[in-house]
């Protein structure tokens, strides 16, 4: 018999919540939003840049990797796994770009957040001391630096952050179409 009161009261407190946030509603009584919403963006393979857009051509490319995948390709997997689950990883695109003694790398990564993509960024970019010309745009954050031979950018715009190494070509020039590409 107890048993039985115990579910009728855990029904009704689960009827009465799922019917609370319409009567609020209906109240005019405002319901907060998170604090960092859901930003959408382009999927990262149909945004990222092209043979077209680098004028090279593509040697390795990667689609839909997993946080996962991406965490074993670093030497502490366990913590980089942990890194990239904390951003709300959802997916990366990546491309590789050589010939003629020129070669470019390309990452996309799209996040839940675009506080997923603030730290993404900040972690990317932390070892870049520069800032990136008004010309890559639009984006909310941007740093640019060398890479060995090359120069690197590392850019953010909402949800999305993206890496481009070139060596031989205009890193600068490429996030530019990059922030381009991601914007639409």
């Amino acid at each position: 018999m107890a048993r039985g009161l115990v579910g009728l009261a855990i029904a009704v407190v689960l009827v009465g919540c799922s019917s609370a946030g319409g009567a609020a509603a209906r109240r005019g009584v405002v319901i907060p939003r998170p604090a960092s919403p859901v930003v959408a963006a382009p999927a990262p393979a149909g945004a990222i840049l092209t043979i077209a857009d680098v004028g090279l051509p593509l040697v390795v490319a990667a689609d839909d990797v997993p946080a996962q995948l991406a965490a074993n390709e670093v030497p502490d997997a366990a913590d980089a796994l942990r890194l990239y689950e904390s951003w709300g990883w959802i997916d990366e695109s990546t491309r590789h770009f050589a010939g003629g003694g020129a070669a470019v790398d390309v990452t996309v990564l799209e996040t839940l957040r675009a506080s997923g993509a603030q730290a993404a960024f900040a972690f990317w970019s932390a070892r870049l001391s520069g800032s990136c010309p008004a010309t890559v745009a639009p984006v909310d954050e941007c740093a640019l630096g060398q890479s060995g031979a090359g120069s690197m950018v590392v850019a953010r715009l909402g949800a999305a952050v993206f890496e481009i190494t070139a060596a031989g070509a205009d890193a600068s020039h490429l996030a530019a179409l990059q922030a381009r590409r991601l914007a639409l």
